[in-house]
């Protein structure tokens, strides 16, 4: 027997603990239990002579693993079944890439007047249908994303929403929708038409902040304010059942004033439906006050009771990391992420006329980066790293892994530890 891969221990005030990250066990230990484990961990077979319960639990719970057993390789093979299953699929469409507002922190290249051509738009037709014909799905996903995508609402969103829906019903796959909008065009109208539709939908709306905040930054044309069209656009959409996520776009400036933007949703009727997501711009560099004023924001939210547990068992992934899941430009190119500029030269693959995609080398290299990278094998918190493979292309010829320093996994560890067990009095 041997020692996982994928132990860990963490001092826990005067104790410790015992996590394994490829199963998620956790066992806590006192100090010498903990002084056992260090002294024969690499020669484990000697502490069934001396401990014989502790090294029986160890083996129960797969802290300890056979000789002949490869984590590693059970890890990748598990992922890749994972990723490559035919039960659903993730379509991310951008209908324009042109934006009706202009947000300094953006980082997209505006395209003014990109919109889905009839070819593209038939493509695309063709695509979702030999998804649904051709494989066994039981769910699908639409999502749309830009650009601004409600700018193309009546002419190319609910147009496709409608045409899949009849494809999924016809063959009993659950059609969800989503939306990632600023929610100024997100009218009584356009939440009547998708009400109209019996369909799920979420959306993803930013602020920047409180009114004074929000409206230096997302303005209309004519340099009015957007924040309380966008309010009264939300609570109107949410009264129909629709889900959302509040993305607070926060800077040292501006994030104690999400409190304002808290109070003013917090009379929604139905909170499950409402989930506040604190992120901070890329532009601003962390500091341990901006992580005390976000904590601030954090507890005043669960003071409010907008918040509800997180759900956080097995492993976290993007969604760019699975194969069922892509992003089809307006013109047709096909991408695996949203956090991109949409550049021709960065698209991983071109949707063909008939439906089918085909891919380039840039594909190739983004699933090497994901199975074969040296740093993420020998790694020892791989099965809950959240490293994408958008950032793990940029480490194909490093030795060590250039995100996380080994100094940073015991914080790593008991972050995700309290999310599972919601324990909060891991020190």
């Amino acid at each position: 027997m041997k020692w996982s891969l994928y132990n860990f221990i963490i001092r826990n005030g005067s104790d410790y603990l015992l996590y394994n990250s490829l199963t998620n066990e956790l066992m806590a230990c006192v100090g010498a239990i903990n002084s056992l484990l260090n002294e024969y961990k690499n020669n484990i077979d000697e502490l069934k002579q001396i401990h014989p319960e502790l090294y029986n639990y160890l083996d129960a719970q797969k802290f300890i693993v056979s000789d002949e057993t490869n984590e590693t390789k059970q890890f990748i093979e598990h992922q890749k079944a994972t990723d490559t299953s035919n039960d659903s699929l993730r379509i991310i469409i951008n209908p324009t890439l042109d934006c009706n507002l202009r947000c300094w922190y953006c980082y997209e290249k505006h395209r003014k007047g990109s919109t889905i051509h009839n070819d593209v738009d038939l493509a695309i037709k063709t695509f979702i249908k030999k998804e649904i014909e051709d494989k066994s799905l039981k769910s699908l996903s639409l999502s749309f994303f830009g650009g601004e995508p409600l700018m193309h609402f009546r002419k190319q969103v609910l147009p496709l929403i409608l045409y899949t829906k009849e494809l999924c019903i016809t063959h009993k796959v659950k059609l969800k929708c989503s939306f990632t909008t600023n929610a100024v065009l997100l009218t009584p109208n356009v939440t009547e038409l998708l009400a109209n539709t019996k369909l799920e939908y979420h959306f993803q709306v930013p602020f920047d902040g409180d009114r004074d905040f929000h409206d230096s930054i997302k303005k209309h044309p004519n340099g009015t304010g957007t924040y309380d069209t966008v309010l009264q656009n939300v609570k109107y959409a949410a009264s129909k059942g629709f889900a959302f996520t509040i993305r607070c776009n926060y800077t040292d400036k501006n994030i104690l004033s999400f409190k304002k933007v808290i109070d003013d949703l917090s009379n929604i009727a139905s909170k499950k439906n409402l989930v506040f997501s604190l992120q901070r711009i890329w532009q601003e560099e962390d500091s341990s006050e901006l992580d005390n004023k976000e904590k601030e924001v954090l507890l005043y939210l669960r003071n409010k009771e907008l918040t509800k547990p997180t759900e956080y068992k097995g492993i976290f992934q993007c969604y760019a990391d699975k194969e069922n899941c892509i992003v089809i430009n307006y013109n047709g190119d096909i991408y695996k992420c949203t956090a991109n500029d949409f550049l021709p030269e960065k698209r991983e693959g071109i949707l063909n006329s008939n439906g089918v995609i085909t891919y380039n080398s840039l594909y190739e290299k983004r699933i090497k980066a994901k199975y074969a990278l040296k740093p993420c094998l020998e790694c020892n918190i791989l099965p809950i790293c959240m490293i994408c493979t958008q950032k793990r292309l940029k480490m194909i010829n490093e030795e060590k892994c250039i995100y996380i320093k080994e100094k940073d996994k015991p914080d790593i560890i008991r972050d995700h530890i309290r999310r599972i067990y919601k324990e909060t009095d891991i020190t």
